[in-house]
This record gives C-alpha cells, sequence and structure tokens, in this order.
C-alpha cells in the first residue's frame, strides 16, 4: 500500500568525526527541500573547542541555514514521543502568500535524549503547512542523519555537574497514569566526594511531590525539603563524615509522584545543584552553565501508551474513533497536543491509524501476524459512468468473499481533467465503518471496517468527479492497491490492483429513472436524481412503511432530462420526520422507481 504521504528517505554519510556528524543528499533526490538546510550535533565544551558529544548527555542538535524568502514562518523543533528507541525530530513551519523577497537565516536548537557509545541516528521530519489554508496537504520531507557518541567522557575533573539527572539516561525514568503514582530516581555526576548538595526541583503542574528521599550513594545522608511556588528546595549532608563517592553517574535520592493529569509525551522534571560542599565543608566547584555553554537537562516522566486512547480517559473505545475521524476530516481541527495515536508506527497520522485503531477496539485480541491468503475470487467491478452536466458519477462494488473483515482500497483518478466531488458508501452504513481520504491530488483512499457480522459482502460505492474548467473529459479510474483482511484478520492476497474503469470520456447521460439516496442512511439532506423517460406530469414523494405519504418532494409537470432533488427529513408540515425506514417513490410518464432511505435523527 502506499504511504498517506510521502516519505522520501535520503542517504548518509556514514563517516562522522567524533564531535559532530556531516550529512549528504542522496544525488538526484526528486524531491528537494526548497531551502538551505544544515544539522549539526554537539556542543563546544569552551569557545574554542570543537563539538562535544558524551555517553549518558543530552545530544544538542542545531538545524540552521537561510530561506530565500520571508515566507517561511511559525517555525518549530521538537524531538516527537514515540516511546521507542527510533528518534525522530519534526521541524514544522508555514509558507505565507504575501511575503518579502529577502533571503532570511534561521536557527532552531534542540536536545536529543542521552544514548550510550557509538555510532545513531536521527530522522528529520520537515512539515511545511499553508499558513492560511489548513486544508492543503502539507509538503512532508524525511532526511536522516547519523552522529557518534564518544567513549565515557567522566566527570570533567573541575566541576561538578549542575544538573540533576536520570540514573537511565535517555530512557524514562518513570510512566505514570491518570491519578496514580510512580517513583523517579535522581543522580548526579561528580569528580569529588561530596559531604553535601543543595538546590532545586522544579515539578510541572500535572505532577504532585508526595516525598523526596535519600537513596543509593546517598542512602543515610539527612534530606530536607520544602515546596515552594516555584520549584522544590532540597538540602542533602551526611552525619557523622558521611560523602557521595566520586561517579559519573550517582543516584542520590528518589521522588515521590502522583499525576495531576496526563500530557501528550509526559511531564518532565528538572533541577540543579545549586552549592556542593567537600566531606571538610569547603565549597566544591560547580560548572558554569553560561561559559561551558551546557545544555539543561530533563528526567523524563513518560504517560503510559496510549494506544488508540486519544482523548486520555484510561480506555480506548468509539469515542476516540470519534474523535480520530473528525481529526482526519477537518485538517488542522485537531492540535498535536491532542495525541493523535500513530497506531501502524510510520510517525504520521492518517486514515490507516484510524483503521488500525478501530481493528483494535473492534476486534480485540485479533493477531495482526497471520500469513497471507490466496483469494483470487475478490474483484472491484465498475459500472457505466454516467453524467449530468459537468459532473460524472461512477459506480463501482468490491465483492467476491463472504466475512470480510476489513478493506481497503487505494483509487487513482485524472486528477488533471477532474476534482474529487464526492466518495459516497451506497451500502448499508449500519452494518461498516466506512471511511475515506484523498491521500493526495488525484489518489482516493476508501477504508470498510465490518462492525456487523451479519453485514452484506457486497460493498458497493459511487465515485463522483466534476470536470475542471476548461478540461476536457479524459482518463480512467484505477485500482492502484489493496489491503483486505479475512474474517480473521489473516491479510488476502488478490489481483484487485490494477482494475480499470471504463473511460471516463464515455460517460452517457443515465437512463429514465431513479438514483439511490445520497447520503444513506441520512442525519440531514440527502439528495436523489430524477431522469424520466420524457417531459409530463411526475409524482415524487416520501412514503412510511405504512405506504402514508409524509413528503412531497415534488408534483407537476417534469422536464426531460436530470433533475436533483433534496430531502431534509421534514414532513409535509415542515416537522423532522421520526428516525426509520421510509420508501422515496417516482412515477413519472407510466414508469414507477422506488429507493429506500433511512432516516437518523
Amino acid at each position: 500500500m502506499p504511504r498517506m504521504l510521502p516519505r522520501l528517505i535520503v542517504a548518509l554519510l556514514a563517516s562522522a568525526l567524533l564531535a559532530c556528524s556531516a550529512w549528504a543528499q542522496r544525488p538526484g533526490d526528486p524531491l528537494p527541500l526548497p531551502f538551505e538546510l544544515r544539522v549539526s550535533f554537539g556542543a563546544p565544551s569552551c569557545d574554542s573547542c570543537p563539538p562535544v558529544i558524551c555517553p549518558g548527555r543530552p545530544v544538542p542538535m542545531r538545524v540552521s541555514g537561510e530561506f530565500p524568502d520571508g515566507c517561511y514562518r511559525d517555525l518549530s523543533l521538537r524531538v516527537l514521543p514515540l516511546g521507542s528507541p527510533l528518534t525522530v525530530v519534526q521541524m514544522d513551519l508555514c509558507r505565507a502568500p504575501v511575503c518579502t523577497q529577502t533571503p532570511e537565516p534561521y536557527v532552531l536548537d534542540t536536545d536529543l535524549p542521552p544514548v550510550a557509545t557509538g555510532e545513531h541516528t536521527v530522522t528529520l521530519r520537515i512539515v511545511i503547512r499553508d499558513c492560511v489554508d489548513s486544508t492543503t496537504i502539507p509538503q512532508t520531507f524525511t532526511r536522516e542523519y547519523t552522529y557518534r557518541v564518544g567513549p565515557d567522557c567522566g566527570p570533567t575533573g573541575e566541576c561538578v555537574w549542575p544538573f540533576l539527572r536520570s540514573p537511565a539516561p535517555g530512557e524514562c525514568a518513570a510512566v505514570i497514569g491518570p491519578d496514580s503514582t510512580a517513583s523517579v530516581d535522581i543522580a548526579i555526576e561528580t569528580p569529588f566526594a561530596l559531604g553535601g548538595a543543595q538546590g532545586t526541583l522544579v515539578v510541572p503542574n500535572a505532577l504532585r511531590l508526595l516525598a523526596l528521599e535519600p537513596i543509593g550513594a546517598a542512602a543515610g545522608m539527612r534530606l530536607l525539603w520544602n515546596q515552594s511556588a516555584d520549584a522544590v528546595q532540597w538540602i542533602l549532608f551526611g552525619k557523622d563524615g558521611q560523602t557521595i563517592a566520586p561517579a559519573v553517574l550517582s543516584t542520590i535520592m528518589r521522588a515521590k509522584l502522583r499525576a495531576v493529569r496526563i500530557e501528550p509525551g509526559g511531564p518532565n522534571l528538572s533541577g540543579l545543584i545549586r552549592v556542593a560542599s567537600d566531606s571538610l565543608g569547603d565549597a566544591a566547584p560547580i560548572c558554569d552553565v553560561s561559559t561551558m555553554r551546557l545544555v539543561p537537562v530533563v528526567i523524563r516522566v513518560c504517560a503510559p501508551e496510549r494506544g488508540c486512547d486519544v482523548n486520555h480517559d484510561g480506555s480506548a473505545d468509539v469515542r476516540d474513533l470519534v474523535t480520530m475521524v473528525r481529526c482526519l476530516r477537518t485538517p488542522g481541527a485537531c492540535a498535536d497536543s491532542l495525541g493523535t495515536p500513530d497506531c501502524n508506527g510510520d510517525g504520521l497520522f492518517g486514515l490507516a491509524d484510524v483503521l488500525c485503531c478501530a481493528r483494535r477496539i473492534l476486534h480485540p485480541g485479533r493477531p495482526d501476524t497471520l500469513a497471507p491468503r490466496e483469494a483470487p475470487e475478490m474483484r472491484v467491478q465498475f459500472g457505466q459512468p454516467w453524467r449530468s452536466g459537468d459532473r460524472v458519477d461512477l459506480p463501482f462494488a468490491l465483492s467476491g468473499r463472504a466475512g470480510l473483515s476489513e478493506a481497503r482500497l487505494t483509487l487513482r483518478y485524472p486528477a488533471d481533467a477532474y476534482a474529487l466531488d464526492e466518495a459516497a458508501f451506497e451500502g448499508a452504513a449500519d452494518g461498516w465503518l466506512v471511511l475515506h481520504e484523498e491521500a493526495a491530488p488525484g489518489e482516493l483512499q476508501l477504508a470498510m471496517i465490518r462492525t456487523n457480522p451479519s453485514a452484506d459482502d457486497v460493498l458497493p460505492w459511487r465515485l463522483a468527479l466534476r470536470l475542471r474548467a476548461g478540461a476536457q473529459p479524459q482518463g480512467e479510474v484505477l485500482v492502484l492497491g489493496d489491503d483486505l483482511r479475512d474474517a480473521d484478520g489473516a491479510p488476502l492476497s488478490t489481483r484487485v490492483a490494477g482494475t480499470a474503469s471504463p473511460r471516463l470520456a464515455a460517460a452517457v447521460t443515465p437512463a429514465a429513472g431513479l438514483s439511490a439516496a445520497r447520503p444513506n442512511p441520512a442525519t440531514g439532506v440527502t439528495r436523489l436524481a430524477v431522469t424520466p423517460a420524457e417531459a409530463g406530469d411526475a409524482a415524487f414523494e416520501g412514503h412510511d412503511l405504512g405506504g402514508l405519504v409524509v413528503a412531497t418532494l415534488h408534483r407537476g409537470m417534469l422536464p426531460a432530462g436530470t433533475r436533483e432533488f433534496a430531502w431534509s427529513g421534514l414532513d409535509r408540515a415542515g416537522r423532522a420526520v421520526p428516525s426509520g425506514l421510509y420508501l422515496v417513490r417516482l412515477r413519472a410518464a407510466g414508469h414507477e422507481w422506488v429507493r429506500r432511505v433511512t432516516r437518523v435523527e
């Protein structure tokens, strides 16, 4: 299956200096970046020193360059909280339609999680949105870079490292869920034996500090602390000459926390050592943050794996699916802070993630590692396209296997000649969860998940395309790919891909009759196309199942040709009809046609 958003992977220069790394774009990359971009890692320990990357310490990452004009706005750089060894950094920006034409330099900095000695890879994802139109599909570029972490740098030998740290660099110091507690161990780095230390611990509002106790290298020492409005002030000192031994990483205290609320990515702690003492009571030097250009360190407290629980209520259910569908159908409606899931692990949120979560919620425990099964009987059948003005409607259906649990089709239509007007599922919606997404101009993805075991096994659709101004009818609709699942979730190997529709230029004016209602079921307006065989008197009415006329859509002279009627679900008195099944009947030129319409109020 093609990905919903293109991700272009670029080759790396594997060679890198101990302190920093270089990169190179693969020659012939079909989608070069529209602006200059440079990436570097590490920070110099002094003004004239080369960059240094030490194990167990945050890795400074800088993205810089120059924009060709002043159209780029709202720059940000952030490490995505994927909760896995994969490190992905996202650079977000938007492009404005009106701007200056003067080149503008930019610099963005962030910190990668601490890692061990060796070579590491980071993925940089650049997302460029339209500053004005949030419905425009963003441009996404992906680049990979490597950097090398040197051997153990050890304590500086001259000063105490000023930042409190986690004894598990790069990992979650704790995982804490809604209204639950967790303990976080805190460590320091010192080249001296310390008789005591004093400092601050900043606890975010999402957490409440319940207790702070000495452990590890400081077990048996006295620890005093006081919560103020801005931070926790703490003092740690030894009794009877007890000291904290010199070490690259020494665990000295444990914080017990309660979650007030859960934030996407989890809240982080931070802390400083402001005063340190040796065993004799003399001052131990603290590394100067300003002169050494040290990057502040955070202690990661992670939220539990959210899975598909996007509303953070502790369970994944239909409410989360509704939220995800809203986010998908209305770009920009859901901020990143909502935490839309990356269920399929591709680093992006899209239709595949909604399907993935729907599968987990509707079919819990179903394995997704079953071997593919041959299913040559599966097919997509296209009907004759029909034309009404500049609009072409193309019916088609997926069928061939009973009990199909999930289906995803990728269609391609000639976007240079047509714009997508509508993709309508013509089957019974109470048996299938149905979604569609235009992943790119001319590429449409349709998704169906069975919600009712007795649902129909024939899945009918209608694709409506509108001819662009000045364009000529041309091309066809092609099935690019499919992802079909059997009743137990096993993938099906089919010959569906490559199926093509009749030529769209061969679309005909529909024969006399009455089209299917769309949408159906309907909560608001539903539309039906009427094509009488000849001009004449016609009656177009809605009936309940008892035969009583509840709505009159047209009565009187009806000209030849196709005409569309809309029913908003109101009866002849202007009141909303009750939810249920209704029959819409057209009588014209001695003929009668009936269609079923389900109203949901």
